[in-house]
């Protein structure tokens, strides 16, 4: 009884978190999670990933406040409800698209979630069915697909995932026991520390990025004229929007499955296929549709459930969250796959009751507090991000408590800082530091039962139809954007 307290105790503070990181532009769920990861050391695993997910969950809901409001997406997911809910906001009805954006990411995600108790076990199941090869070649579709798809072209989605294989390097050698690229620090036997570097990219990077451009992300100044009256939307106007939600949440589920694609690609997709199948209405899409709004907030927070359903039945994280989300889950002493369901079926099934009673948190409290979030809008910039550097550098050291590690979270804030401005995806760069030592350990056991033919990959043929997978991928990657861009 008292875990169940505790528990709900750290949803509560989690939403708030969430909605608070969510509402606020330039802060991402990523880094705030990567932030509070040292909390899984001294706090049970259920209320540790209840907090984690609630901050997931909230914060994409709440990056439509800043978008609706202002017109500036407080995360990149946001960007489709920008384009209607801005809209609404200059008609005065910024109070009714914020409701319409709330209730639909409740609904997207209590979609993601049906597909999350249902679908993950059986599909973890076929893990048991997978040898070296068979998690060598799925590991190296998860980089792969991440690359071809995660923006930006396709060599730099690359670059990113072999920087992020070099630095999985580094450590002792898990055959020989030899030390390498650790320059004779003892600190580095055991391998880059995972939770000082994740903070360093995701958010010493952010830090360091807004930093550099504060005097062009000035302050942000919320009037009454865009609110409006703070009014519920008719029951009929939501049970007509309710289709759109819905469909929403399963396009969102299926995205989120996909390694790199993430709720920006959802929600631009379930928005255009919106705007492509709807009838001609009094209020076009892009001025102001409580439609595009339902539209893009569904499938947005439909990802939630979706990437987890990858990353607990195979490892393979489906987007920058879940990335993080599979350092905690290793922190913990969990391994993903069919075991995972066997040994902490009761622990995990807990974990996604959670989710669901944090929808329900996000939904109440995104209703009651709506207005005080909208004004942490004007929060000056100059004094919120110091503010950050500074959490995430005391984060850093929390866990070995070693100056070191603060040292590593500066040294890949100014990496996450660089990737940012060359336009190299940072989540490719995430799942190679992830991958690096399955994709290792994998190949170089293949290569040992086959007495080091490489032939034993294209024997298996799971393994065979993950890498033609993975050629397909690239080549189909290649093709498409010259396409792309001799079209435009």
């Amino acid at each position: 009884m008292l875990k169940v307290f505790e528990t709900f105790i750290f949803i509560i503070v989690g939403t708030f978190i969430g909605i608070t990181v969510g509402a606020l532009p330039g802060l991402t769920a990523t880094s705030t999670i990567a932030l509070l990861i040292p909390i899984t050391f001294y706090v049970d695993t259920i209320p540790a990933f209840a907090l984690l997910l609630a901050i997931y969950n909230a914060a994409l809901m709440a990056g439509s406040y800043a978008a609706i409001i202002v017109g500036i997406p407080g995360t990149p997911a946001a960007t489709a409800t920008r384009l209607d809910g801005y809209s609404m906001a200059l008609r005065g009805k910024g109070s009714e698209a914020l409701i319409i954006a709330t209730i639909s990411s409740f609904v997207g995600t209590c979609v993601s979630l049906i597909f999350l108790f249902t679908v993950s076990e059986p599909l973890a199941r076929l893990s048991l069915f997978f040898n070296s090869p068979e998690y060598f070649s799925l590991a190296l579709l998860g980089l792969v697909i991440c690359s071809g798809v995660s923006g930006g072209s396709m060599v730099k989605g690359l670059i990113g995932a072999f920087l992020g294989l070099f630095l999985a390097a580094v450590g002792l050698d898990p055959v020989g026991g030899i030390p390498r690229f650790t320059f004779g620090f003892f600190e580095l036997f055991e391998g880059i520390p995972y939770i000082p570097a994740m903070i360093g990219i995701f958010g010493l990077g952010e830090v360091f990025a807004h930093l550099s451009s504060l005097s062009k992300s000035n302050n942000i100044s919320v009037t009454k004229e865009s609110l409006g009256r703070f009014v519920l939307p008719r029951w009929q106007k939501i049970t007509g929007l309710l289709p759109t939600m819905l469909r929403g949440g399963l396009i969102g589920t299926f995205v989120g499955m996909v390694p790199g694609l993430g709720g920006n690609v959802a929600a631009f997709l379930h928005y255009g296929l919106t705007k492509n199948t709807s009838k001609k209405e009094s209020i076009g899409f892009g001025e102001g549709n409580p439609k595009g709004v339902a539209a893009s907030e569904s499938a947005n927070n439909g990802v939630t459930g979706g990437a987890l359903v990858p990353l607990l039945a195979f490892g393979i994280p489906g987007d920058s969250v879940a990335a993080v989300l599979l350092g905690a889950l290793r922190i913990a002493g969990l391994q993903t796959g069919y075991k995972l369901f066997q040994e902490h079926k009761i622990t995990l099934y807990m974990i996604f009751s959670s989710l669901g009673v944090a929808n329900v948190m996000m939904l109440v409290l995104g209703f009651i507090f709506i207005r005080a979030y909208v004004k942490l809008l004007n929060t000056p910039r100059y004094l919120l991000y110091p503010l950050i550097g500074i959490l995430c550098l005391v984060g850093s050291i929390s866990v070995r408590g070693i100056i070191f590690d603060a040292i590593v979270a500066l040294l890949f804030g100014l990496l996450g800082w660089t990737t940012l401005k060359l336009k190299i995806p940072r989540v490719t760069l995430v799942l190679g530091l992830i991958l690096g030592p399955m994709l290792e350990e994998n190949f170089r056991r293949s290569m040992l039962i086959s007495q080091h033919s490489p032939m034993i990959f294209l024997k298996h043929p799971i393994s065979l139809a993950f890498l033609i997978a993975s050629g397909a991928v690239i080549g189909f990657s290649l093709t498409l954007r010259p396409r792309a861009s001799s079209s435009s």
